[in-house]
């Protein structure tokens, strides 16, 4: 086979593989080309019917809410004059639980239990007063807020009172320990332990020379003794003497 021959099969191939393609696109994504006529002829409204339209839909939204409205407007009345009850009714039990008195009037255990409505589950407000006590402890009821806030200040009061005489006792501790012990530098103030030590001082040097003069002081005292003895010795001696010698003088007289 020839080149031309060669040439006209790529040919006859290639034109053949692009008519598949073309089918196969014609196939799946098919083409309208005639528009189809209308079996009635679609009627256009104008502006005024389309307001009547929108007007009757607004009519009857707003018969709706007109009719819910009425429907809801006694609930809510219902509820204003709820809330309004409920208002009071906080309002004395907060004035009841802080000062222990409601409307002027002072109230026995003010600090009262709560109780709530089984069906709704929202407190009961018919019984301001009257309903049971809550307890701090099996034996005592709790009390109003003010009782416990003039505890407090009381309390206050009296830490304020014992901090100045603590800070006063702790000068006097001050002073009796200057007293005691003496100032840091001895020469200023002499305590009494600084003074006691002088004492115990002296004490020991005087046991010591005393100790020391002992013998000393025994044999002076020896020889005091001993000189008192030859002194009175020789002093009866001289007084015999005399006594002698008058008695001879005496007797070359007669």
């Amino acid at each position: 086979m020839n080149f031309a021959g060669k040439l006209m099969v790529l040919l006859t191939g290639a034109v053949s593989l692009i008519c598949l393609i073309i089918g196969t696109m014609l196939y799946s994504q098919p083409m309208d080309y005639v528009t189809p006529k209308e079996e009635t002829p679609k009627k256009v409204a104008t502006r005024i019917d389309q307001a009547i339209a929108r007007t009757n839909e607004l009519l009857k939204a707003n018969n709706r809410a007109y009719t819910r409205w009425v429907q809801e407007s006694e609930k809510v009345l219902d509820l204003e004059v709820e809330q309004h009850n409920r208002r009071e009714f906080y309002r004395g039990q907060l004035e009841l639980v802080a000062t222990g008195m409601l409307d002027g009037k002072k109230v026995t255990d003010p600090v009262q239990e709560l109780t709530r409505d089984a069906g709704t589950n929202m407190l009961l407000i018919d019984k301001p007063t009257g309903r049971a006590a809550v307890k701090i402890n099996p034996r005592k009821n709790a009390e109003a807020q003010k009782v416990y806030e003039d505890g407090i200040q009381a309390a206050v009061k009296k830490i304020a009172e014992l901090q100045a005489e603590t800070q006063m006792l702790l000068m006097e501790h001050v002073a009796a320990t200057l007293v005691i012990n003496g100032a840091e530098v001895p020469a200023v103030v002499k305590g009494l332990r600084t003074k006691i030590k002088e004492q115990i001082k002296i004490a020991e040097d005087a046991d010591l020379e005393r100790t020391f003069l002992e013998d000393f002081i025994t044999n002076r005292r020896a020889d005091s003794e001993l000189f008192v003895k030859r002194r009175d010795a020789l002093q009866s001696s001289i007084e015999q003497l005399n006594e002698y010698n008058k008695k001879k003088l005496g007797g070359q007289g007669n």
